[in-house]
C-alpha cells in the first residue's frame, strides 16, 4: 500500500522531508514517543515516497504516479498506515512519472520498501515495483511460486526461507542493494 525508494548518494534539496513507515528509507531514523503513535522522520537520501493514501502523489519528489489500465477509477481501502490502493488484478498498475533517471542506482547503495497485500496470483510473473531488467532493479514474483524476490541490480536474491505472500495479509518488504 505504500512504496519508497532511497539512495544515500542521491542529490536532494534540503527542504524536502517526509513522514514514512519505519524501514522505508536507508539512512533514515524514525522516532516513536513512548506509548505514542506519532511519527517523525529524517529522510536523508529519500528519493521518492508514495503513501498511496487516496492519491498517487510522490510526497518528497516529483515522481507522481498515474493509474493505468482499462478501469480508470481507483479504489482505496484501509491499509497499515492510512489508506492504500486496491488494484483490480486484471490490468491495473501505477506508472511513475517524472524523470526516469531518478531511479538509476547503478553503482550506488539504495533500498526499496513497500507495504503490500496479495490475495492471489493470476499470472506466472508479476512485479510489485520494477525499474526494468538486467542491471536495473525490481521486486517480483519468482517464477510461478508464492513468494517475492529482490533483484538489486545484479541477480535475484535466492528464495531461502521467504514465506508465501499470497495469503490476503499485509506484508512489509525491504530490498537493500549495497
Amino acid at each position: 500500500y505504500s512504496f519508497s525508494v532511497s539512495s544515500p548518494s542521491a542529490s536532494r534539496e534540503p527542504a524536502r522531508t517526509s513522514v514514512f513507515p519505519p524501514g522505508a528509507a536507508q539512512r533514515s531514523r524514525t522516532f516513536l514517543p513512548p506509548g505514542g503513535s506519532a511519527r517523525a522522520a529524517i529522510s536523508d537520501g529519500l528519493v521518492s515516497y508514495w503513501p498511496l493514501n487516496d492519491s498517487f502523489v510522490d510526497v518528497v519528489g516529483q515522481n507522481d504516479g498515474e493509474l493505468m489500465g482499462s478501469d480508470p477509477d481507483p479504489v482505496f481501502e484501509a491499509g497499515k498506515l492510512g489508506n492504500g490502493i486496491k488494484l483490480d488484478g486484471i490490468d491495473q498498475f501505477i506508472e511513475i512519472g517524472g524523470d526516469e533517471s531518478n531511479f538509476d542506482f547503478v553503482g550506488q547503495d539504495f533500498s526499496v520498501s513497500a507495504w503490500f497485500r496479495v490475495d492471489s496470483f493470476d499470472k506466472s510473473w508479476q512485479a510489485l515495483i520494477a525499474k526494468g531488467e538486467g542491471n536495473r532493479w525490481r521486486v517480483h514474483r519468482r517464477d510461478a511460486g508464492s513468494i517475492l524476490t529482490w533483484n538489486g541490480g545484479n541477480a535475484d536474491v535466492p528464495e531461502g526461507d521467504n514465506p508465501p505472500i499470497d495469503d490476503g495479509e499485509l506484508h512489509h518488504f525491504v530490498g537493500v542493494s549495497t
